[in-house]
């Protein structure tokens, strides 16, 4: 059950343009009217006291942020394509790596000259000499090749997760 008064507008609009003194009689003697002037006091002077404590920051202080948040928004947008091309360098380095290593692999023949040495040999007489120098001989594009690896993959890994 709600209990209204028929000029609860005219009391409401009479506060908010300052002229409550128009609407007085009518207010000390309608009980709802007082409470409506009463809540809206309490609550203008909440506003008030806000208002009071608020600090607002200078016109340069928000231009400055605006700005700033601005150029931010533009370096990331510029950004962007940086990123998928350091993604597309990234993949086209392990590729190239990969393609290296698969040279080598397919080049690894010298693994069955070494066995076939090795089968040759004595087992009592094994020329390390020899063995050592087959392998150095045809292991250095294999050695190369991993070398490469491991000093290519850490920077391609680097370009393709790095968001800076």
């Amino acid at each position: 059950m709600t209990i209204e008064c028929a000029r609860e507008a005219d009391v409401l609009e009479a506060i908010a343009c300052d002229r409550i003194e128009t609407v007085r009689d009518h207010v000390d003697a309608c009980e709802i009217c007082a409470d409506i002037v009463a809540v809206v006091r309490a609550v203008q002077g909440e506003h008030d006291a806000a208002c009071r404590e608020a600090k607002p920051p200078s016109a340069a202080v928000v231009w400055w942020r605006a700005s700033m948040r601005a150029r931010a928004e533009a370096a990331r947008v510029a950004e962007q394509p940086l990123s998928v091309a350091r993604g597309i360098a990234g993949a086209c380095a392990i590729g190239v790596v990969c393609a290296l290593v698969a040279a080598v692999w397919r080049s690894a023949l010298w693994l069955q000259r070494i066995g076939d040495v090795a089968a040759s040999l004595d087992a009592s007489r094994v020329e390390l000499v020899t063995a050592s120098a087959l392998v150095l001989e045809h292991a250095f594009p294999a050695i190369v090749a991993v070398a490469a690896c491991l000093l290519v993959a850490p920077f391609a890994i680097y370009l393709v997760f790095s968001n800076d």
